[in-house]
Parts: structure tokens; sequence; C-alpha cells
């Protein structure tokens, strides 16, 4: 009754006020292991909520301490201390749960953990006993795939021991079937003997005969599937205009040529041969078109130079028909295009070929061979040549209503 009238609404036991709010201080928690026993454990929490006793305050307190017991003067501080009891209570839940749920993972670990061994030893020992079981028939294949391998090679090097004293030089020899992993390797093999048959018969042939194989390949790269013929079954002399049975008058143009060597100054003739020009004006010249490896002159009837070189690297492109005629377009930087229709149709893919081959070996650049079914050329402006059959002796170039027509005689 007297602790009633003093106005201590709340009082417990020291050891129980301990027990139920040790755990708001981290001194109390889990056990105090200060002095004093529960009366220290009880200033501890009393003074982590910075509450203030009647031994400090008689007149304002918050809680009084007698000897065993502790006592609460406002229901606020009770309240208080239960909040903060629920809410440490809420953390410590949490943590045994974590605590609880992390012993149980451990085991499960632990339990499945000597499965995974178990089944580790016992896929080991398994896998030990089938290598044995097949190791010997794995040497078997091995020791076999090795003996094909070996006979393969010998039964090629064989084949090949005299391939030099073949007059086909193996062209001829038929292959063994090789062993599926050796299928790219003879693929390659193949083409290495191809090429090198190629090499052997072409450095057997005489000097003349190699630059007009070597010309023809290039050609065959540059017109086969684009021109219906370019006439690689004839030979490729260069210069036609000095032999005897495609010139009457060869004598003369040998003596005409030889001045130009030396007011020029070439000394080879690459290519020569008769052709029709179309002149700026619009009119037929005939003309001999001759090239040597500085350009490109082009004579009158008599072999005489009336017009300057064209220099070889202002050579920017040739257009030549996707017909078996003698139509070229020489494309000139800076200046006029050369129309050209060669007297002779099947000499312009040899005409084509000593053009590409003479900018290539003098500037590294391939020249653009055009194949098309409509030749254009450049003489002040972009014009289109038109050709056409008809009544005419020789080749000749007519102004139509429709442009520049190059009339060819009716076959």
């Amino acid at each position: 009754v007297r602790v009633r009238k003093a106005g201590y609404a709340y009082r417990m036991p020291q050891e129980a006020f301990v027990r139920r709010y040790k755990m708001t201080n981290a001194q109390t928690w889990p056990v105090w292991r200060g002095g004093d026993g529960n009366l220290g454990a009880t200033k501890a929490i009393i003074t982590n909520f910075k509450l203030i006793t009647a031994a400090e305050n008689p007149r304002e307190h918050h809680v009084a301490l007698g000897r065993t017991k502790i006592f609460i003067a406002h229901a606020q501080t009770h309240v208080a201390l239960e909040q903060a009891r629920d809410y440490f209570l809420r953390s410590i839940v949490v943590i045994l749960q974590k605590r609880l749920r992390g012993w149980r993972v451990r085991r499960a670990y632990k339990r499945m953990r000597a499965a995974l061994v178990l089944q580790k030893h016992w896929r080991g020992f398994s896998t030990r006993c089938m290598y044995k079981k097949y190791r010997a028939a794995f040497i078997i294949s091995q020791k076999y795939k090795r003996y094909k391998l070996t006979k393969f090679f010998d039964t090629i090097f064989r084949l090949f021991a005299n391939v030099r004293s073949d007059p086909e030089l193996g062209k001829g020899y038929i292959w063994p079937t090789p062993p599926p992993i050796l299928a790219a390797f003879v693929t390659n093999a193949q083409r290495i003997h191809r090429n090198w048959r190629a090499y052997v018969t072409i450095s057997r042939l005489s000097p003349e005969d190699q630059r007009e194989i070597r010309s023809k390949i290039v050609a065959d790269t540059l017109l086969t599937g684009r021109r219906e013929a370019w006439n690689w079954a004839t030979r490729w002399p260069g210069d036609h205009l000095i032999m005897m049975a495609e010139n009457p008058t060869f004598q003369a143009y040998k003596l005409a040529l030889a001045g130009l060597k030396q007011d020029l100054g070439f000394k080879t003739v690459l290519f020569a041969a008769m052709a029709y020009k179309l002149s700026t004006k619009g009119k037929t010249d005939y003309r001999a078109v001759v090239v040597c490896e500085k350009g490109v002159l082009r004579l009158d009837e008599a072999y005489k130079c009336n017009s300057d070189m064209t220099a070889i690297h202002l050579l920017s492109g040739v257009t030549i028909s996707q017909k078996s005629d003698g139509a070229i377009v020489l494309g000139i930087k800076g200046e006029s295009d050369h129309v050209l229709c060669l007297e002779r149709a099947e000499l312009v893919p040899e005409l084509v070929t000593v053009l590409v081959q003479l900018v290539y070996k003098m500037s590294r650049k391939l020249v653009t061979v055009n194949v098309t079914g409509s030749i254009t050329y450049n003489h002040k402006a972009l014009k289109v040549l038109r050709i056409e059959h008809g009544p005419v002796a020789a080749p000749a170039f007519q102004k139509t209503p429709a442009g520049m027509t190059l009339v060819l005689p009716s076959k």
C-alpha cells in the first residue's frame, strides 16, 4: 500500500527484470558478466535506457531500486521497455531461424556430399575397369589405322616414283582411295601435282611459247564465259604486220619500224595489226595499231606516225563486245577514247591481253576489261556505239540518227 501511495505502478524482482529485458543491452545479453549480480545488471539496463533513479532525483525520476526489486514510476516507462523488448525479440527470432536453417542446410550438404563422394569413387572405379577392358581394343584400332596410313603413303610413293620420266608427268595416274582422315590432304596433293605438271610442261617450252601460254591463261581468266570466242587455238605471234603471210607490205613496215624505234626509243613490239579507227570528227581512218613497251602508236597506211604516242600509264580501261567482232575501245585518261575495229576480229583477245599484261608490268595495277553488249566511248561526251552488219566491203563508222554505228561486212 505504501508503494502504491508513493506512485510506483509497476514493480518486479530484479532477477525477473533482468531476465525479461536483458536482450535490450549488449552488456547483459546473453549473460551478465559484471559485478553486483542482478543489481548490477539492472543498473546496466537502466543506464542503457537513460532512466533517472530516485537516488539521482527524488522528485522527478523514472525508477527506484530496492534491495531485490525495481519500482517503475510511470506507465510510459514500462511501455517503452516492453516495446524495446518486442523489437529485440524479433531480431533474436530471426537470428535463431537463420542459425537453424544454416544448420539444416549444412547437415543436408554433408549427407549429399557423402553421396557425391561415393558416386565419384564408383564412377572412377567403373571408368578404370572399362578402360582396362577396352584398352587392348583401342591399341589394336590405333595400330590398324597407322598401318592403313603407312600403306596409303607407300602406294603414293611407288606410284609417283618415276613421274618425271613419264611423258604426261602422271596425268593418267589413278590415285588410290584415301582413308577418310586424308581426304583433304589428297585433294591438296592433287592440286599441287597439277600445278607442278603445268610448271614442268611450260618450262620445257621455248621462251616464245611460254610467253604465249601465259598470255592465253590471262585471256582465259578475262574472257571465258564473257565473250563468244577468243581464238585460243591459234598462235599469238604479237607483231602480225612483220609476217609476210599476213602483211604484203611487211618490208616497208620493217623499215618504218626501225626508224620509229630510233626516234621514239622503244625496243620491242608486243602487238601490231591493222585497224579502222574512228576519228574525233566521225570519220573512218585506216591505221596500223602498234603496242610497244612504252605505249600505243597509231600509224597511217605508209607506217608514218602522225600523232603522239599514247603512254601506257594513261590507259584507264578496255571495252570490247560480247560478240566475236573486232570492235575495241581504249579508255584514255584526260583525252578522247580510241575507238577501233581490228581488221581481223580474232586478234581482239590478243590485243586486250597484251595491254592488261603491259599495264600490270609497268604499274602493278589491273586494267578494267569491260565485255558488254552495249559499247560506250568518250568523245567530248559519253556516246553509244551501235554495231550492225551491212553491204560494205570493209568495216566503217557511219553517222546515223541513232548515233554512231560500226557497220561490218555481212557474213
